[in-house]
């Protein structure tokens, strides 16, 4: 992965479009995230290819492919709000999200650090917010910052929140543990 960490410490901006959303920096494109129907996407970075799809729907999961291969499955719970990611070589994550007024999607280490989160504040504004300090493997965070604005764009177009044409990156602190507490 080619400076993804100081990527990933860069003010980022996702600006969505009809069918992709665009990670850029400083006005460039960086990763181009194209969606193809409402259950897949893709898209390409360090010369490597990945798919994202939604799958199932009694046992409903999203899956990060390379190539191909499966290197990322979310398995979704009966808990609407909860689900589990689990990465190539056994690594574990948390994903959260809620929907009281207005969305926000979390992912966390399985100690529940938050490393990656998306926040809508206003029908046409949200965030996503990468911690600085997560000592987590680069392509992991590049992964939940994809699967994380994938699953986030759908959740708003579920709830027909059109008006949102892209998303601010911030440096924020992640939540205090507390909050993360209400969230389960």
């Amino acid at each position: 992965m080619n400076n993804l960490q100081t990527l990933l410490q860069n003010k980022l901006l996702w600006e969505f479009r009809t069918s992709r959303a665009i990670l850029k920096k400083d006005n460039e494109a960086v990763i181009e995230l194209k969606t193809k129907r409402k259950k897949r996407a893709s898209f390409k970075f360090d010369g490597k290819t990945f798919s994202i799809s939604n799958t199932g729907f009694w046992n409903p999961s999203t899956v990060i492919k390379e190539n191909g291969k499966i290197i990322l499955q979310m398995k979704r719970t009966m808990r609407i709000n909860k689900a589990f990611i689990e990465i190539t070589g056994g690594h574990k994550y948390i994903f959260r999200s809620r929907n009281p007024f207005f969305v926000r999607v979390i992912i966390s280490s399985s100690d529940n650090r938050e490393l990656v989160s998306y926040r809508l504040v206003s029908k046409s504004k949200a965030y996503m917010n990468i911690s600085k300090n997560h000592g987590q493997n680069e392509q992991h965070m590049l992964l939940f910052v994809m699967i994380g604005c994938f699953i986030f764009r759908g959740i708003i177009s579920e709830n027909k929140l059109y008006g949102l044409k892209s998303i601010v990156f911030t440096a924020k602190p992640p939540l205090a543990e507390s909050a993360l507490s209400l969230l389960n």
